[in-house]
């Protein structure tokens, strides 16, 4: 079964597709990691994965177009969250402890401190809707999903500004 649709409010059915999606995702990433060993740096295409995986082109195309968005990503993203303050705990820990890369971890991670090679922008560039300014120091507080979103809308009238196209 390769079915990659979202729930439809059933419980049973909702979990027999996330598993299906859970199994299909595991397959699709041992496809990838497998391609990569061989080729380097060259990611594998649709059909490439699709011949590794033994799933249809259209579901690993299906796989890619709503991985983001789907129940079972969202719950492992979820999970993930939650792992964050735990690992930044054990991190702290080690720092107490006088371990000296675990303190600058540390002090990174909760910007205390920045990463000797990372450097911050400081053009005040912005963006003004209705009134609403959207800057940089905005942009840091949102999650990687709200962004995703945000990225969503904007991608298709760049695209068209990029093209010429104007929306009228």
């Amino acid at each position: 079964m390769q079915n990659t649709a979202t729930g439809s409010g059933n419980g049973e059915q909702d979990d027999e597709q996330n598993s299906v999606w859970e199994a299909n995702h595991q397959k699709i990433l041992d496809a990838i990691k497998k391609a990569t060993e061989y080729a380097g740096t060259s990611l594998p295409t649709v059909t490439e994965i699709s011949k590794l995986t033994g799933l249809s082109r259209k579901t690993v195309r299906q796989h890619f177009n709503n991985f983001s968005s789907h129940p079972a990503y969202k719950q492992r993203t979820e999970m993930y969250e939650a792992l964050q303050s735990e690992v930044v705990l054990k991190i702290c820990r080690q720092a107490m402890r006088g371990d000296m890369h675990a303190a600058k971890l540390y002090l990174e991670l909760t910007g205390k401190i920045q990463p000797k090679n990372m450097s911050i922008n400081s053009t005040s560039n912005n963006i003004q809707i209705n009134g609403m300014v959207l800057n940089q120091q905005i942009l840091q507080t949102l999650s990687a999903e709200q962004l995703k979103k945000i990225e969503e809308i904007i991608r298709p009238a760049i695209t068209a500004a990029e093209n010429g196209l104007t929306n009228t």
